[in-house]
Parts: C-alpha cells; structure tokens; sequence
C-alpha cells in the first residue's frame, strides 16, 4: 500500500504564483500527508543516529541538547550550521 501511494505520482510547484510542468516524485514524502512525518524519521533514522555518536551539542540549562530534528527542520539546523562554520572561517582569516 505504501508503495503505491509514493511510486509513480506526477507532481507541480507552485512558487510566486507561477505552476510548474508535471514531473515525476522520485523521493521524499509528501508535504502535509498523514504518514510523512513517520516515513521522514524511517528515512533519516540511520543519519540520526551517527549525529547522536558524535556526542557534539551543548546544554541548555541542565539538559545536553546533541540534536533536535523533525522533518524539514533538520535542513535548516545544518544549514544554519554551515552558516556559522563559514562565518567561524571568515573570522579566523582577520
């Protein structure tokens, strides 16, 4: 059942009111199904995982945060963190 809810849908963007061509969904989940948010932790489960190994984070208060992630907001943790890694760079140049 879940293979035929995913394998072979054709699929539009809408972006500033501008429609897409159709194309074909090759990966991901859908935005805003029912089971997109479980099929998501599945996916990056093993991703998750090794993030926790490296034992990398900080406290907040008395608790140690190493990662937080729910669907699209891991994107932007490592985006926010690539951000900072490059502003490190930048700064350590002066």
């Amino acid at each position: 059942m879940l293979i035929n809810l995913y394998i072979g849908h054709s699929v539009r963007v809408l972006w500033a009111g501008l429609l897409s061509d159709c194309f074909l969904a090759l990966n991901g989940v859908k935005q805003g199904g029912v089971l997109s948010p479980v099929l998501c932790c599945i996916d990056i489960d093993d991703l998750l995982n090794r993030l926790v190994e490296c034992d990398v984070g900080c406290y907040i208060g008395f608790s140690f945060v190493d990662l937080t992630a729910y669907a699209d907001d891991i994107v932007r943790l490592i985006v926010d963190l690539l951000l900072r890694l490059l502003l490190c760079a930048n700064y350590c140049r002066y």
